[in-house]
């Protein structure tokens, strides 16, 4: 799976919580690629809230995650959470826009180092680092689910880089 042309990430895949289109209670998450990093934007609403007027905590981390997800897109390297923590600085406040700007840190063998962040209206209000772990193809392939057309440019691609 690649960026298109204009940057933009694709849906990692129809049904994907952070960004697929037919998900009706996901993120419908959009994600562009900026130089080395990745963009990405989302609104929250009541499906997402945890306290009232106020994203859940797990929404929070779900949209980072995912974010993390487009990173490795633009790295080409199919990979899997090993882990994810997040600060959260404020609250995040449904029906206002979000930005997330997530980035590699740098890798070491199968070893992703990533991190994230998301604003609201300028205002940092969670941060995020995850080590992902490379994987091959095949590793999704065990879930006897089909694998997107577009994640078949990843055969070729090597788990341990």
């Amino acid at each position: 799976m690649k960026p298109r042309s204009d940057g933009v990430i694709p849906p990692h895949q129809p049904n994907c919580f952070g960004c697929g289109p037919e998900n009706a209670a996901g993120l419908a998450m959009a994600m562009l690629v900026r130089g080395d990093r990745v963009l990405g934007e989302v609104t929250l609403d009541h499906r997402h809230e945890g306290a009232p007027g106020v994203a859940h905590g797990g929404v929070v981390a779900a949209a980072l995650d995912d974010l993390f997800g487009g990173v490795l897109v633009l790295l080409e390297q199919p990979a899997v959470t090993a882990n994810l923590s997040v600060d959260y600085r404020a609250p995040v406040k449904l029906g206002a826009p979000l930005q997330l700007l997530g980035w590699s840190e740098g890798r070491t063998g199968r070893k992703l180092q990533l991190r994230g962040e998301m604003r609201q209206a300028g205002a940092l209000v969670a941060q995020a680092t995850a080590l992902f772990l490379a994987v091959d193809l095949e590793h999704f392939l065990q879930s006897g689910a089909p694998i997107p057309p577009e994640w078949h440019s990843w055969l070729s691609s090597s788990a341990t880089g």
